[in-house]
């Protein structure tokens, strides 16, 4: 083989890799989005003004305790990067509910494991090893599972001890010392719950007295 056939099949060898390098590169970068900007804690905007919500992350609203921190951690982790997004659902809003991964690690499940935000149990990957870091953070009092958010007595105003609830269907009651359960049952500021001075100042709010409490009244 003569010298000028050697250096041309090189060349041609050098060029096909180099042709295949660039197509995984494209090929790959065609899969990550760019994270424009952090919304909240669980929902960020990609490119095209889309909204893509974080799979089974449950972040406090805005305006409520704990709010910020979750956003922050989630700027901090994704905001200006490329990220893969592995759509799961279309939610009412026409978000895409979705797994994001920043190369290996998985976003969704680094959020719930910082207690900055809860796992509301929808299927996702990693599903039994996220619902155990959910765990660990509310048994640790790590995040919104700490004394910020998350109060037995009101840490400001102790004379002003009546708890406002919110079940699961979005129903407020209040409870106040005396009232069964009253002991045991928190207020989950990042859930919007509150602390009341009065009776009419959480029947104003839209709560309605516990019947744990039967016919007592509250005395401050």
């Amino acid at each position: 083989m003569s010298k000028f056939l050697q250096i041309l099949l090189i060349f041609l060898l050098i060029f096909s890799i180099s042709v295949n390098i660039f197509q995984y590169i494209k090929a790959t970068r065609s899969e990550l989005h760019h994270v424009v900007d952090v919304l909240d804690g669980d929902t960020i905007l990609i490119e095209n003004s889309r909204r893509v919500r974080l799979a089974g992350v449950e972040a406090p609203e805005k305006g409520l305790c704990g709010s910020k921190e979750s956003a922050e951690l989630l700027k901090s982790l994704i905001g200006d990067r490329l990220v893969k997004i592995v759509p799961i659902i279309t939610d009412s809003y026409g978000r895409d509910v979705a797994s994001i991964y920043l190369g290996n690690k998985y976003i969704n499940q680094e959020i719930i494991a910082s207690g900055w935000a809860g796992y509301n149990s929808q299927e996702i990957p990693e599903r039994e090893t996220v619902l155990k870091l959910h765990q660990d953070a509310m048994k640790s009092g790590k995040g919104i599972y700490g004394e910020i958010c998350t109060q037995i007595v009101n840490p400001v105003n102790p004379k002003c001890n009546i708890k406002g609830s919110i079940g699961s269907k979005g129903t407020k009651i209040y409870f106040f010392p005396g009232c069964s359960s009253y002991q045991v049952s928190k207020v989950q500021l990042y859930l919007g719950e509150q602390w009341f001075c009065s009776e009419k100042e959480a029947q104003v709010a839209g709560y309605i007295k516990s019947t744990n409490c039967y016919n007592k009244l509250f005395k401050y």
